[in-house]
Parts: C-alpha cells; sequence; structure tokens
C-alpha cells in the first residue's frame, strides 16, 4: 500500500493553478476562442503521424497543455486554458522523449519503465516503480491521482482527455515558440 504524499498534489497546484497553456498555430485561434479545443485533431508537437500517441490514451488523442508559455516565435500562439474541473493525466510522450522512459506491456497493463544508467531521469517518479511490474503503471500515471500530478510537475504539462469549451479559453497570448528545436513538428492544433 503506497502512502498518498498530498504536498506533491499541493506543489503542482501552486506551480500552476487554474491556468494553463496550449500551443497552436496562430492561424487556429479564432476557430478555438469559439469552437473550444478538442480532443482527436491532428497532430501537432508530436514525433509521429502515424497515431502511436492514441495508444498511450485508449484510442483518444488528447489536448496537450503547459504550465509555462512558450515565448517567442513565428506562426504560434498560446493561448491560456482554465483548467480547474478538467480532468488533467500525465503527458506520456513528454515523459518518454525528455526523461528517458521506455513504454512496453507489463503484467497487467503498460508501464513506463528506465534503463538503469537512465534511473535519474525518473526524478521523482521512481517512488512510483511497482517492483513487480517493474515500472509505472500507465494506468496510475492516467488516474488523475498523486503519480498523475507527480508527472504533471517533472514535464510541467499535461494531457486532457475530453473536449475544452471554448468559456474555458480565457485569451490569447503573444508570439511563441516550441521550445526546442523540433524538426518533427506536424501542424495541427
Amino acid at each position: 500500500m503506497r502512502i498518498i504524499k498530498t504536498e506533491n498534489y499541493i506543489k503542482v497546484k501552486e506551480a500552476y493553478g487554474n491556468t494553463m497553456y496550449h500551443v497552436t498555430l496562430e492561424q487556429n485561434v479564432p476557430r478555438i476562442l469559439t469552437e473550444g479545443l478538442k480532443i482527436n485533431q491532428e497532430l501537432g508537437f508530436t514525433q509521429s503521424p502515424e497515431g502511436w500517441i492514441d495508444e498511450y490514451y485508449g484510442g483518444i488523442r488528447p489536448i496537450f497543455l503547459s504550465v509555462k508559455p512558450w515565448e517567442g516565435g513565428k506562426g504560434l500562439k498560446a493561448i491560456q486554458v482554465d483548467v480547474s474541473g478538467l480532468n488533467l493525466v500525465a503527458d506520456i510522450p513528454s515523459i518518454l522523449q525528455s526523461h528517458g522512459a521506455y513504454y512496453d506491456p507489463g503484467i497487467s497493463g503498460y508501464v513506463l519503465w528506465w534503463k538503469d544508467r537512465d534511473i535519474d531521469k525518473a526524478g521523482p517518479l521512481y517512488e512510483y516503480i511497482d517492483a513487480e511490474e517493474e515500472g509505472v503503471p500507465v494506468e496510475e500515471l492516467l488516474s488523475g491521482g498523486e503519480a498523475t500530478q507527480v508527472a504533471i510537475e517533472l514535464t510541467g504539462t499535461a494531457a486532457v482527455l475530453q473536449d475544452i469549451p471554448a468559456s474555458m479559453i480565457k485569451e490569447e497570448i503573444g508570439d511563441t515558440t516550441i521550445g526546442r528545436e523540433d524538426d518533427n513538428f506536424v501542424q495541427g492544433i
């Protein structure tokens, strides 16, 4: 039995409060401000257009949000999203790409795991490695519980598996950049 460490959740809430950011192409902003953000849209900041990302989320292509907006850049805008009432889950692609994790079937479901030489990249998620599963169960990262909150704190990003209505889109803010040199950006929202 794992002891719930509520201070992790409190730290995460202090980091972003009820506001997170979504980066999109400038041309998408008017539509988003009237129609909201929709799941299952064309890919944006993902590495592959073949649909691998959908596998992590049970066939849903999520909406990705960030704790901080990216700054500068051509043709991209960051919009503020009121996340109060939204079920935020872990941004699994960010854990894989930026924190050295691997994604494989475990005994009772998919897990994220790290090579011994990369275990320090797991950061606070190390505490959630299930010895029997030999990794962090993806189910825990999608549950909205403490492991989810720790993953959001680690990556500074979250995924949302539901449409976000326009009423929760507060405003657009200046131009933004992708935050890293990324030749694999696929145009989408």
